[in-house]
């Protein structure tokens, strides 16, 4: 699941590849709701110190003129995959307004021809996307310095 929380999906996918795995789906670069303005369901597992780190991003998103939804989005959308295939993402939206907010990030970010390559947070788009790059870089740091970057939580499966 490429997403601003968790890149761990990268390392996996040219082994998924060299083993013949001809499909990859990715799921959830909203991180299961915590990478949302509204901070994501009582019940997620984050801990304290992600929870906090996110809305910290929330504010730098704001101060940029965004959202964190946005940026997690425009992350997602554009960073799964290899040198030589594309991961499906798969986005839970559940109002016509997270339909439409995510269609206009789509199509803004897609309007870069570097848009559908493999990169990590904060690289690989082109000079129409700074705000974009210096956003994910920004939101990553706030991550890390939290100790939840790459971390998972048990699903319950």
């Amino acid at each position: 699941m490429p997403q601003l929380q968790n890149t761990s999906l990268a390392t996996y996918i040219p082994l998924f590849e060299a083993a013949g795995v001809e499909q990859i789906i990715s799921a959830s670069p909203l991180s299961m709701g915590i990478l949302r303005n509204d901070g994501g369901p009582a019940w997620h597992p984050a801990t304290p110190a992600l929870q906090q780190a996110c809305k910290d991003a929330i504010a730098v998103a704001a101060k940029a003129g965004t959202t964190l939804e946005a940026v997690a989005l425009g992350y997602g959308l554009t960073s799964a995959g290899s040198s030589t295939s594309h991961t499906p993402i798969v986005v839970g939206l559940s109002t016509p307004d997270e339909v439409h907010e995510t269609m206009r990030v789509y199509s803004q970010l897609y309007s870069d021809p570097q848009a559908r390559a493999a990169r990590a947070p904060g690289t690989g788009l082109g000079e129409g996307q700074t705000k974009q790059v210096a956003l994910e870089k920004e939101i990553v740091e706030l991550i890390r310095k939290a100790g939840a970057f790459n971390w998972t939580w048990d699903s319950g499966v």
